[in-house]
C-alpha cells in the first residue's frame, strides 16, 4: 500500500509492487541432468542428497556418478519435508536412494548425471578471477583451495594469461602479478580430475571461490575447458 503524505516525494513503486514484479528464477528442466553430492551415508544402501541444479529424475532411473563413471540407479526419491517422491526436478533438494553402487565410491563434489549428457572432467580451465583479499601479490605457482559447487580441491595458478580493466579489456601481454581489486585472466590446474562446466552453460557449476587460510582470496567464473573429459554410457 502506498504510504500516501508520509514519503509523498516517492513516486516509484511500492514494496508490493516490486515483489510483484520480480521474474521468477528459469529452471533447467528439461536440461541435462546435474546433481552435485554434498552429503552421502549408508542407511539400508546408499543415500545421497544435492540440489538438482538441472534437468528431473524419476524413480528407477539409471544415473551415472562422476568422475568415476559409476553406473547407478535411482530407487526412493525423498523431498524436503522427507516425505517419498516419485520425480523431482530442477531447484528441489533431495535424497536419494541409490541401488548398484556402494557408499564408498561416492565422495562430496561428485555429480550425478544422465547416461546420455555426461558433464566435463577436467584438471585444468580458464577463468575470470577476480581478486577480494591479498596482503601480497599473486603470481604464477599461487596455491590455494578451490570451492565450486560442492566439491573442494586444491588448486594452482598456473598461469597469469590477460589482466582485465574496467572496461573489461583484456592486456595484450601476460602481467608479471596481480593484487587486491584486480581482474585477471588465469589458467588453473587441480590436483584430481574434477567435475565443472563453463559458466555460460551451467552457472551452478561454472562459479567458484579461491580460499586460503581461512580466508576467501578470490572469487571467479569459468571460461574454458582447457584438459576435459566427457564419456557417454549409452553407447
Amino acid at each position: 500500500d502506498r504510504v500516501g503524505s508520509a514519503c509523498s516525494w516517492y513516486t516509484g513503486p511500492s514494496l508490493l509492487e516490486t515483489l510483484d514484479g520480480l521474474q521468477s528464477v528459469e529452471r533447467k528442466t528439461n536440461g541435462p541432468l546435474r546433481i552435485p553430492i554434498s552429503e552421502k551415508y549408508r542407511d539400508m544402501g546408499t543415500i545421497v542428497s544435492g540440489k538438482i541444479e538441472s534437468g528431473r529424475i524419476r524413480i528407477n532411473q539409471k544415473m551415472m556418478l562422476m568422475p568415476e563413471k559409476h553406473i547407478c540407479e535411482v530407487s526412493n526419491i525423498y523431498g524436503a519435508n522427507e516425505a517419498e517422491e516419485k520425480t523431482a526436478i530442477s531447484g528441489d533438494n533431495v535424497r536419494i536412494k541409490l541401488r548398484g553402487i556402494d557408499d564408498g565410491l561416492v565422495q562430496n563434489g561428485h555429480v550425478l548425471v544422465d547416461l546420455k549428457h555426461p558433464c566435463h572432467i577436467t584438471r585444468e580451465f580458464d577463468a575470470l578471477l577476480i581478486i577480494r583479499e591479498a596482503k601480497n601479490i599473486i603470481t604464477s605457482g599461487y596455491k590455494s583451495v578451490l570451492h565450486v559447487h560442492t566439491a573442494t580441491e586444491e588448486v594452482i595458478l598456473s598461469k597469469l594469461l590477460h589482466k582485465v580493466n574496467a572496461k573489461n579489456q583484456r592486456s595484450r601481454a601476460p602481467p608479471p602479478f596481480i593484487k587486491q581489486n584486480e581482474k585477471c585472466i588465469v589458467r588453473i590446474q587441480t590436483t584430481k580430475p574434477i567435475c565443472v562446466e563453463r559458466f555460460e552453460d551451467f552457472p551452478q557449476l561454472g562459479r567458484f571461490t579461491l580460499r586460503d587460510e581461512g580466508k576467501t582470496i578470490a572469487v571467479g567464473k569459468i571460461l574454458k575447458l582447457v584438459e576435459t573429459n566427457t564419456v557417454n554410457a549409452a553407447n
